[in-house]
Parts: C-alpha cells; sequence; structure tokens
C-alpha cells in the first residue's frame, strides 16, 4: 500500500470515529431531552435500562441489507425507510444514519423503547406509531429540526383528537405507564360509555374514517 493510500485509509478512519462519536452524542442528548419533557411519566428504571441499549448506526446500503435480513423487506421506489426496533422487552434500535431526519427519526425510535408493552397491546399498532410520532415531534423543536418529514399523518391526526377530548397527562400516563383508566373516563365523558374503545378498534382497522367521526361526536 503506497503511502498516500495509507494516509487517505487514516482520514477515512478518522472520519467514521468523528461521525459515530457524533451520533452517540445526538443519542444521549435526544435521551436528555425525552427525560426533560416527559420524564415525570416515565418510570425510572425503564429510563435507565433503556439508557444501556446503544442504538446501532448503519449506512444507507447496511441499513437496506438489515431490512433484507431482519424483515425480509425491500422498501418500494420513492420509499425509504428510516430506522426501526426489533425485538421484545428493549428492543434493538437501527438507524440509516444517511438521511437528515436521523434525529427525530433517533427520537421516535427510542420512545418506542420507552413505552408501556400493554399500551402497544390494548391500543395496538396505528395508536402506537400515532402517540410515538406525535411525542417524537414534541422533542423536536429541542433539537432544531426545521423539516419533520410527513410519517403517520392519519395517525397522528387520530392522536391529536384524542389530545384535545383528554389532554396531554391523560395519554402520557397511557403510553409511559399502561394506565388508560384517566384517557377513558375524560373520553366517555365526552362521548359516551365504551367510546374510547370503539375509536381503538376503528384505528386498529385503519378505518381512520370512522375513528374520526367517533372523535368528533357524530
Amino acid at each position: 500500500m503506497s503511502l498516500e493510500c495509507k494516509r487517505y485509509r487514516h482520514l477515512e478512519l478518522n472520519e467514521e470515529e468523528a461521525r459515530r462519536r457524533h451520533l452517540e452524542q445526538l443519542d444521549r442528548h435526544i435521551l436528555e431531552r425525552i427525560e426533560r419533557r416527559l420524564g415525570e411519566y416515565i418510570p425510572r428504571e425503564r429510563l435507565e435500562r433503556v439508557r444501556e441499549h446503544k442504538a446501532r448506526f448503519l449506512k444507507h446500503e447496511e441499513y437496506l441489507e438489515h431490512l433484507r435480513r431482519e424483515y425480509n423487506y425491500r422498501p418500494t421506489e420513492g420509499e425509504r425507510v428510516l430506522g426501526d426496533c426489533r425485538g421484545e422487552g428493549i428492543c434493538q434500535i437501527t438507524i440509516d444514519r444517511e438521511h437528515p431526519l436521523v434525529p427525530k427519526t433517533l427520537a421516535h425510535e427510542r420512545l418506542h423503547q420507552l413505552c408501556d408493552a400493554r399500551f402497544r397491546e390494548f391500543f395496538g399498532h396505528p395508536l402506537h406509531e400515532g402517540l410515538t410520532e406525535y411525542l417524537a415531534r414534541k422533542i423536536s423543536p429541542d433539537l432544531q429540526i426545521r423539516d419533520l418529514g410527513e410519517s403517520y399523518p392519519k395517525e397522528r391526526r387520530l392522536v391529536e383528537m384524542l389530545f384535545a377530548r383528554a389532554g396531554d397527562d391523560a395519554l402520557q400516563r397511557a403510553y409511559f405507564q399502561g394506565d388508560w383508566r384517566l384517557l377513558q373516563q375524560r373520553v366517555e365523558r365526552d362521548l359516551g360509555e365504551g367510546a374510547l374503545e370503539k375509536v381503538i378498534q376503528a384505528a386498529k382497522q385503519e378505518n381512520y374514517e370512522e375513528a374520526e367521526r367517533l372523535l368528533k361526536g357524530f
């Protein structure tokens, strides 16, 4: 190997190490912001366990291979998956590091780790993703992100309507603590007995128009 090649390789390694440190610092910063804004709702033990789980940051082609290997999934033309959280308990975060939405994506996936499993099971995938994205966007101003992308718009719309009905504390208790009694009480106070369950079932079936109709009280 020539001296010039060795020098170039050394620069590549230095750049890779600098990027790794930057991403690890960003990850710590995001967890600090989540704790600052939402920590009163998050069980302390779960937060400490999440801190011990490092996120994986892959180059774009490596991330595509990860999707193929772990999910047998290939994004269609024009589609881009930015990150995922896989596994039971504290899931493993993997992020495509080569896009401008890494901070918001990382916040989204970290929130998945902090979510109570009872919320995921009872409320289903659409509302779980919608509330996760809603909370990630609450963290985003602290990260100085301007372009938030357009993730889960229909699911997020339902969550915004639930917040309007029940307030931040009710949904955040449900999400982080698996306790949705206050949420159910406030929704059913306005919309009648069984209303929350009907909204959840409509969302699970991806019947967003019906879920919105129910939340509007029509």
